[in-house]
């Protein structure tokens, strides 16, 4: 992609994105709202933190997306299905079991989560790893398989919990945007852009990974140290995202698919346009999800609106996978 290209792709999704958050703000479950009026502002001041939390979800499931499907050499590959989500689901799920440990139950959820997504790595890891080397193709399956076994154990737990805290959990478990404070998602905000910009830094590497493991090998790229470093980059910025907002599901394969279609292949345009394109998805359908609870008087999970989006591309990705090796 050349560089004029780049910079007219850049500035049209940043253009999007603003224009997103500004109708993001101003347009919501109670209608549309005037910034020359107090409630008006009291309202955007409401709906803003939400907004950015939609911004910094999307953006570092799309980004952890395009890092996943680097290493493991595949286009299937994210954070939802490779298990890492589900760990933190998993974790969060126990946190709220034993929220009577904490003073604030949300910083129980967040703490959990956060240890689920590291540990269901290490674990997947240590299944996958032999002779010092990570098959990724072993590494997607396992995932999958492991998705199925963390749900079944989220059930269980989920008779376990209160009454009181039920509904909360399943909110949270449905993949859910809440209403914050800036002051709540401060440090989110830092580890988010942090373990993004390391992601953006091994952009060089991940591109010679994509070409083939024995290129990046004979060019001098320590293939095992890049993916556990991506790996455990993927799975901190993964586990805060769930700590705040549950499972949302697909984000992290639509985005990156659907950039890759306008030939940018480029890691180095590729992750940070996912990053701004991720969040523009999530904010349009976090609105989505607000606009029909305002028109229907309840609101749907924003995970809803991506599995809808995601699951006809993971079908299509999945059909193209099996074409391309001679299958149906």
């Amino acid at each position: 992609m050349k560089d004029k290209d780049t910079i007219i792709a850049f500035l049209i999704s940043i253009l999007v994105l603003i224009l997103s958050i500004g109708i993001a703000v101003m347009w919501g479950s109670t209608g549309w709202v005037s910034l020359f009026d107090a409630e008006g502002i009291k309202v955007v001041g409401l709906r803003f933190p939400r907004v950015l939390v939609a911004l910094i979800s999307g953006g570092t499931l799309a980004i952890c997306g395009v890092a996943l499907q680097a290493i493991l050499e595949n286009p299937l590959a994210e954070p939802f299905l490779l298990g890492v989500s589900g760990g933190a689901v998993l974790g969060g799920t126990i946190g709220i079991l034993f929220g009577a440990l904490f003073s604030n139950l949300i910083t129980g959820i967040r703490i959990f989560a956060f240890g689920g997504a590291i540990l269901s790595l290490f674990f997947l890891i240590f299944i996958n790893k032999r002779q010092g080397r990570i098959n990724p193709v072993n590494m997607l399956l396992t995932g999958v398989i492991f998705n199925g076994f963390v749900s079944a154990l989220v059930t269980l737990f989920k008779a376990l919990i209160p009454a009181t805290e039920l509904q909360r959990v399943t909110l949270w478990l449905s993949g859910y945007i809440p209403y914050f404070t800036i002051g709540d998602i401060v440090f989110e905000v830092v580890i988010v852009l942090l373990f993004s910009i390391l992601l953006v830094l091994e952009s060089n590497r991940l591109n010679l990974l994509s070409v083939g493991s024995d290129i990046a090998i004979t060019s001098g790229v320590n293939v095992e140290k890049l993916r556990m470093r991506v790996f455990v980059y993927t799975s901190v910025l993964t586990g805060v995202v769930v700590s705040i907002t549950g499972l949302i599901g697909f984000v992290g394969l639509i985005v990156p698919q659907g950039i890759r279609a306008f030939k940018i292949i480029n890691n180095r345009v590729l992750l940070p346009l996912s990053f701004i394109s991720g969040g523009t998805f999530v904010i349009i359908g976090d609105l989505i999800c607000r606009l029909i609870s305002y028109k229907a008087g309840f609101e749907p999970p924003i995970s809803s609106i991506t599995a809808i989006v995601g699951a006809p591309v993971l079908f299509f990705l999945l059909r193209r996978y099996y074409k391309m090796r001679g299958g149906y």
